[in-house]
């Protein structure tokens, strides 16, 4: 019984250093794109190398996924993510120090750091809070969210103050605090996943498994429907009349409140039924396209769209979190069904707001991309009700 009690009982410090890794997880990268004209004036680059500083991200995450899950087999994931904020730390002072060089391969670097922490988060939260996945998920996903918001929120102020150079070098001071707190436990032998479990070759086992697919499809339509709403929102409110400062608010207050359910849906997953409250947060989002796309701006019907789809941008992710997890029988399994389901999740993102965008190019309009917007949002729905059902990925029944 005193065994149990230990394992139910919630390790504090041990989360608030998962709340301090994941803040180094998007706020160094996704801010970017509030100083990005700064840097392009100050460097000479075109609108295309300008358009890399986000686009190079996204393809390292698809590739260092699948490999941090497989690395995590022979090398300890407590030390392994002891050499992803190394790697943060030295990408973002490069960043900011060596010109355009520096910029992309100090870009690269970080991205490599946050692609190891995106696959093996996971598997530390399985790890060390098997009683509390939904919790930690939940407070993990949100971090990252409201680090997300606040980065865009004080950049361009701070930029005013500091140049553009001293906001990206900031995020350093994040990257050394939580190296200096995390060294002690990379060092753990509770902290080792997969490496100690000899589960061997899990990355080739979930390519053979109709669940892991499924499951990689509800990550890749949510995180491509997330990043075409982050890129072209603002623009599509300016083509339907919208001043451009008011957009971008609309854009900040949608993600906003779409943190109220990426905070309280992967807590209610442990007590309520899997399938039902995806579901209901998935009839929030395509209420909310319908709405979106037939509202008058400012109405009530536009107010209730701009809820209704924060409230269904908010779940994607934190689910897809949760899901890794819970539905793996060891922290090696969910190492692999990350790696595997993010990489493909990463490519999707990669190409569809490319797509939506080159639609626009070719009609004039958004029509179209907001039809292709509706129809991935329909595709998400489908395989988050697979993707819900209650059995281990490589279960055999």
């Amino acid at each position: 019984m005193e065994k149990q009690r230990e394992k139910i009982k919630l390790n504090i410090p041990l989360l608030l250093l998962v709340v301090l890794l994941a803040a180094n997880m998007r706020a160094s990268y996704t801010g970017v794109g509030t100083v990005v004209n700064q840097i392009q004036a100050e460097l000479g680059l075109s609108s295309a190398a300008a358009g890399m500083i986000t686009t190079i991200p996204i393809i390292v995450f698809a590739i260092i996924c699948p490999l941090a899950s497989a690395i995590s087999e022979k090398i300890s994931v407590g030390k392994m993510l002891e050499w992803a904020l190394i790697f943060v730390c030295i990408g973002v002072g490069l960043r900011a120090l060596f010109g355009a060089f520096g910029l992309f391969t100090g870009t690269a670097l970080m991205a490599v750091g946050v692609g190891i922490m995106n696959s093996l988060m996971i598997v530390l939260i399985k790890l060390r809070f098997p009683a509390h996945v939904g919790l930690v998920s939940s407070l993990y996903t949100t971090t990252m969210s409201v680090t997300t918001a606040m980065s865009m929120a004080i950049n361009v102020p701070l930029s005013g103050f500091i140049g553009w150079r001293g906001v990206l070098a900031m995020w350093v001071i994040a990257a050394l605090a939580a190296i200096i707190l995390w060294a002690p436990q990379s060092r753990l032998p509770d902290n080792a996943g997969g490496a100690s479990r000899g589960e061997k070759g899990l990355i080739f086992k979930m390519m053979g498994s109709w669940r892991a697919w499924l499951l990689l499809g509800y990550m890749g339509t949510q995180s491509l429907l997330f990043y075409c709403m982050s890129a072209w929102l603002p623009s599509i409110l300016q083509w339907r009349g919208m001043a451009p400062g008011e957009a971008a608010g609309i854009a900040t207050t949608l993600q906003i409140i779409s943190l109220a359910t990426t905070l309280l849906v992967p807590i209610f997953m442990e007590k309520l039924p899997w399938r039902g409250l995806v579901m209901a947060c998935n009839g929030c989002y395509i209420g909310g396209a319908l709405f979106f796309g037939f509202s008058p701006l400012g109405g009530v019907g536009f107010w209730i769209a701009i809820v209704l789809l924060a409230l269904g941008v908010g779940t994607g992710f934190s689910v897809c979190i949760f899901l890794f997890s819970a539905r793996s029988a060891s922290p090696a399994e969910a190492s692999a069904i990350s790696g595997f389901a993010q990489c493909g999740g990463y490519v999707l993102a990669a190409v569809g707001p490319v797509l939506m965008g080159r639609l626009f190019d070719i009609s004039g309009s958004w029509v179209g991309g907001m039809v292709f917007w509706f129809v991935i949002l329909i595709a998400m729905t489908i395989f988050s009700w697979f993707s819900t059902e209650k059995a281990y990925i490589l279960q055999k029944k």
